[in-house]
């Protein structure tokens, strides 16, 4: 007898979350751009950037955070496949991770393009943003900082 179809989805969605969760306990460096992402989400907040320019942060982020997932798993394939070290699994491993550079220099122009700019008032705008809503401004300091703090504590997971 086939599974129900419903119940495929389910597992789907289940094996996804287990990688994400894999791949945020195992990854520093995903961690290091989400702390990013939330900073540069909370200044998109601060200086009322346009939508345009907040889908662009947004696919900017989207493409750094794949770019991470790929090169975690290809690192993951090459591991199991080639338990020793060899020069063609090193090289692999190697332009996989060139990739997330290029992600990442990628949405660094992007935030430089669009904050750039506003630079000298950012001070002033996450004042006006922080008086205006101080429970909002209080929540987001709270969870940028937790998120800093999560990057650069030193973490011991069991990788599956």
């Amino acid at each position: 007898m086939k599974p129900c179809p419903v119940a495929q989805v389910v597992r789907s969605f289940k094996d996804a979350w287990s990688g994400l969760r894999f791949l945020l306990r195992s990854e520093r460096n995903i961690r290091i751009h989400l702390w990013a992402a939330y900073t540069a989400l909370g200044l998109a907040v601060a200086v009322r950037v346009s939508v345009p320019e907040v889908l662009l942060v947004l696919s900017a982020i989207a493409l750094v955070t794949l770019a991470e997932a790929f090169n975690t798993a290809l690192e993951q394939v090459i591991s199991l496949l080639s338990p020793q070290r060899r020069p063609r699994a090193a090289v692999a491993k190697h332009v996989a991770a060139a990739a997330v550079l290029l992600a990442a220099g990628y949405a660094a122009l992007v935030a430089l393009l669009i904050f750039g700019p506003r630079a000298a008032g950012l001070p002033a705008a996450a004042w006006r943003t922080a008086l205006a809503s101080p429970v909002l401004a209080a929540a987001g300091f709270l969870g940028w900082l937790a998120l800093l703090i999560n990057v650069f504590l030193p973490r011991r997971w069991d990788i599956p």
